[in-house]
């Protein structure tokens, strides 16, 4: 009832992730930064234990069949290609989307934070910059002077960014993407991984799918794996506390 790649599909063991190797210990006696390190570290772990599901699930399901159809195969093979496609495709599918956006919503509400607290330093306020989202709050960086594009992991966040729009406002589809180009670029020089990740990928010859882009009957699409949303939980936790170090290094905290 399974062929060989379902299997391989299924089989989580062989992949092994390893995080951005960022130093952070000289921030995390700092409030924000402290909080920061355990809620993004806490959510990346549950992001990378996320998969077990699909496996335990597929252990259940697979249990069910004799019990169910013991002298009926093909009704069993027919109930295992439903529950099979679900978790071969299904779930992955709507467990890496979900992880990204919930990890660069938690992203979101930290930079809110960081702007408040510069806020109460500066007495330059947030709410007369222009923009919406992380824009506003980037454009408020660039008004107190923080250089905020100058912290290690930026250009992995701005894509972690540009992808999760992509996937949240037009499901990948790159023709309703906004400026698909920045998409393809990303995904074509790698720049969603980090340098030090980008030079282990080619070190080891690991083959590099965390983010792709797909022909389909919408067109290119780009589509990303739950792998891609750990990374991201990564790279966003230790931009985040650089910009911090960063901000109070300038005196703006």
């Amino acid at each position: 009832m399974r062929d060989e790649r379902t299997i391989k599909l299924l089989d989580f063991t062989w992949r092994v992730m390893e995080p951005a190797n960022i130093i952070i210990n000289k921030a995390l006696n700092v409030k924000l930064a402290h909080s920061a390190n355990e809620e993004f570290s806490d959510a990346a772990d549950y992001i990378w234990k996320t998969p077990r599901f699909l496996e335990s699930e597929k252990e259940d399901e697979l249990a069910k069949l004799p019990i169910y159809f013991p002298n009926h195969p093909d009704i069993a093979e027919k109930r295992w290609e439903i529950e099979g496609r679900k978790i071969e495709r299904t779930f992955p599918w709507l467990m890496s989307r979900g992880n990204l956006f919930s990890i660069a919503s938690l992203y979101e509400a930290y930079l809110l934070l960081l702007a408040k607290e510069i806020e109460k330093v500066t007495h330059i306020s947030l709410s007369l910059t222009k923009g919406q989202g992380i824009s506003k709050i980037n454009n408020y960086f660039k008004t107190v002077g923080l250089d905020f594009k100058s912290v290690p992991l930026f250009e992995q966040v701005d894509a972690a960014l540009k992808i999760r729009n992509c996937l949240f406002h037009a499901s990948g589809i790159l023709d309703y993407c906004k400026k698909p180009d920045q998409i393809i670029s990303i995904v074509d020089n790698l720049t969603f991984l980090s340098e030090e990740h980008r030079h282990r990928r080619k070190a080891s010859d690991r083959k590099v799918d965390e983010v792709i882009i797909t022909t389909t009957k919408f067109g290119r699409r780009i589509e990303i794996i739950n792998d891609y949303s750990f990374l991201a939980a990564n790279y966003l936790r230790d931009y985040f506390i650089g910009l911090r170090v960063e901000a109070k290094k300038k005196g703006k905290i």
